[in-house]
């Protein structure tokens, strides 16, 4: 078997002979040079407002924004990093990399996988085509490692983007050398900054985070990798006890550096499935904040040896495709993490990546999430519980019409028998009322605009869940064994077999019940990769597999929802579900930015943490406002104090009597307000004073959210305490 042993490699620090192909006509153009320590950079190519120059001696390239005349570069300058001037060489060379490089020998074995930067330089070789429009190519060869691969570099004159692409079909190794290439981050050290730079790294940790450049830090810290959609380590039990820990998703591959006025925003362009965002706070290795994308070009497994011992290791076959990345450069009101999204909500609708179901004129609905079972788990037989029938359900959507609610997102959750999602999916139960109960549900909606989901999780199966077969559909580690929980009786489905029951078992069972469609609990969430000997499945292929189940479904029955929505999932959803409110809360991040509901907000639904489970409703409501999440609530027909003794057992406030008064009032408070909001986009969002937020949307309404307990003034509103106060 393979060992790994890991080594990144900086290419500043392999100073090579070089070849150089030109076919660069610099009349009319812009300097041929710049100036002052960018005076080895020399012309590359121009666009409306970029302008890209490359010095050729050590390979760093410099752009420079016309609209600005602010210049990012992958090189460090002294100005920035005034411990430059006294560096050592070796420390010199990590500074300043066009792209590292990690490389992994394949001899034996290794139970960890370990980067450590490579001191010492290694004899390289490189040339530098220019063919390429306006752009050029950088051909690698390391003869001692027996490796080759190209890389592109280019301003595109379409989207005023710096294009980084490297193509696995140009990658050369050589299995006598037992090295193999495993990943390439592009430009890991551009807009790296200091302690006393004004701004701060942006990072998609749940809702979006930011970490602002200070002096107050160790010298010995470590750095954040996010791994984009998923972990690359495939293991239920890690999945679960993530969410438990409320470890937050990292719903898309991108990130931003603020600084001043200036900002940089990346993002993956291809092979997103195969990314890792890198922070490396300030006194991680050196005193200067960066982050760059990642690109994974082997999948991380684990082998399991005789006797149980595990192994991780680097699959020897790299997952092939063609990995893009491109960085835009914004400035003014806009070099923010709201114009950031804003650019990024513009690049997915370019490419078709966003659907676009919030019409103007909508109003905001309210969000209900029926539980309809539980199981309260017993010696002999557990005992199922009836939390809400169809017709229960019917009866309540009666009352609120009655309370003026015309708009509604519903999902049922728990209506599967013994109330889990995985489990005999199908028929729905008769204690539930039945398919004839569903049917009648929907009829009895008329009048209201309103859409209902049925909510299934479909990678999730036991041994008992209808139309699975083990042998064939469960997915399987490196060493063909199945992936399963720690008890050994839940499994995850490949892929294959996903679009498959899609097809033969709820499509069929729910055509004509006129349902708007399913919630889809962990499709939006979950990607990963299945090593079975007869139908391996790489991490790319499952999120074809994922795209091509929501877009079936959503041409079945005319709308999709998910849960917590991963990029690929952006396409096709009409309702985020459980969309994260906040970041995750690691000790790098200064606060939560509403990233992903700026980048939603008039376009996709989504909602979040229920208000009628959240320990303050007040503190709730107004985090609703200032992010723009539709208000949301789990209710039930029965007490709460059923689920005593069953998993849902945290439901302490969900009987819908409790609550009927409070819904409407939100629903009536909202729209009233500020539902002229709702179709609109976020185009501004920020601190105004301690505790107060500002948020402004694309009609010029302001909403100020005050989450202090005390009165206060902000931008010359007054503010009472836990309150909000739009101003238009």
């Amino acid at each position: 078997m393979k060992k790994i042993i890991v080594f990144v490699l900086c290419l500043v620090m392999l100073i090579p002979a070089i070849a150089i192909t030109s076919n660069l006509d610099y009349a009319d153009a812009a300097p041929a040079y710049l100036d002052g320590e960018y005076s080895d950079f020399k012309f590359v190519a121009e666009t409306d407002t970029l302008v890209l120059y490359l010095n050729e001696t050590n390979l760093n390239i410099a752009v420079v924004n016309k609209e600005t005349d602010y210049i990012w570069s992958t090189m460090v300058t002294v100005e920035e990093y005034p411990e430059l001037e006294t560096a050592s060489d070796r420390r010199k060379l990590r500074l300043s990399p066009l792209f590292n490089i990690s490389v992994a020998s394949t001899v034996g074995f290794s139970t960890t996988i370990s980067l450590k930067a490579v001191l010492e330089t290694d004899p390289c070789n490189f040339d530098i085509d220019y063919t390429l429009e306006n752009g050029f190519t950088v051909t690698v060869n390391y003869p001692s490692y027996e490796m080759t691969f190209k890389v592109n570099i280019w301003i595109d004159d379409e989207d005023e983007g710096l294009g980084f692409s490297f193509d696995t079909m140009n990658l050369q190794e050589s299995l006598s050398s037992n090295i193999i290439l495993t990943a390439i981050a592009p430009f890991p050290f551009m807009g790296a900054s200091n302690d006393y730079t004004d701004g701060y790294i942006f990072y998609p940790d749940g809702s979006g985070a930011i970490s602002e450049f200070t002096p107050i830090h160790t010298q010995n810290e470590v750095a954040k990798v996010f791994d984009v959609y998923t972990q690359q380590k495939v293991s239920i039990n890690s999945y679960v006890q993530n969410e438990r820990d409320n470890i937050m998703p990292t719903l898309y591959p991108v990130y931003g550096i603020k600084r001043g006025d200036n900002a940089m925003f990346g993002v993956a362009t291809s092979m997103a499935e195969s990314v890792q965002i890198t922070y490396a706070p300030s006194g991680y290795t050196f005193n200067l904040a960066r982050a760059y994308i990642l690109f994974q070009l082997r999948q991380v497994c684990e082998y399991v040896r005789e006797g149980g011992l595990s192994q991780e290791m680097f699959d020897p076959n790299f997952n092939e495709g063609v990995y893009a990345a491109k960085i835009y450069f914004l400035s003014g009101d806009k070099a923010n993490y709201i114009g950031m999204a804003s650019k990024y909500r513009e690049y997915l609708l370019g490419r078709d990546m966003l659907n676009d179901s919030v019409n103007a004129g909508d109003k905001i609905p309210v969000a209900i999430d029926f539980i309809m079972g539980a199981v309260e788990e017993r010696v002999i037989s557990d005992k199922y519980i009836k939390m809400t029938t169809f017709p229960q359900a019917s009866q309540i959507v009666e009352d609120l019409k009655n309370k003026g609610v015309q708009d509604l997102l519903i999902n049922f959750s728990a209506w599967q028998k013994g109330a889990d999602e995985y489990n005999k999916v199908i028929p729905v139960p008769r204690k539930l009322g039945g398919k004839s109960g569903l049917v009648n549900f929907i009829e009895s909606l008329e009048g209201l605009n309103a859409e209902t989901y049925m909510q299934v999780n479909m990678i999730y199966a036991k041994r008992s869940t209808t139309r699975f077969r083990r042998q064939s559909q469960a997915l399987r580690d490196y060493s063909n064994k199945f992936v399963v929980n720690s008890t050994g009786d839940i499994y995850l489905v490949s892929p294959l077999a996903v679009l498959d029951r899609y097809e033969n078992v709820y499509a069929r069972y729910f055509e004509n019940t006129g349902i708007s469609g399913f919630n889809f609990q962990y499709i939006g969430y979950h990607v990963y990769h299945n090593y079975a000997r007869s139908n391996r499945i790489s991490r790319t292929t499952t999120i074809e597999l994922w795209q091509s189940t929501l877009a079936q479904a959503k041409e079945d029955f005319g709308n999709t929802a998910v849960w917590y929505g991963n990029e690929y999932t952006l396409k096709t959803a009409d309702w985020i579900y459980d969309l994260p409110i906040s970041n995750t809360g690691y000790f790098i991040s200064t606060e939560s930015v509403p990233f992903a509901q700026a980048l939603l907000h008039g376009y996709v639904s989504y909602s979040g943490i229920p208000g009628n489970l959240h320990y303050d409703a007040e503190t709730q409501m107004l985090k609703w406002i200032e992010y723009g999440y539709v208000p949301y609530y789990k209710l039930t027909y029965e007490s709460a104090s059923n689920l005593m003794f069953t998993e849902n057992n945290d439901m302490f406030s969900c009987q819908y009597t409790e609550w009927n008064h409070r819904i409407a009032d939100i629903y009536n408070e909202f729209n009233t307000q500020f539902g002229d909001t709702y179709s609109e986009t976020i185009v501004g969002h920020e601190k105004v004073a301690y505790n107060v937020y500002k948020t402004v949307y694309s009609n010029g309404v302001e909403i100020y959210v005050n989450y202090n307990r005390y009165d206060t003034y902000a931008d010359g509103v007054r503010l009472a305490a836990l309150s909000y106060k739009v101003v238009r």
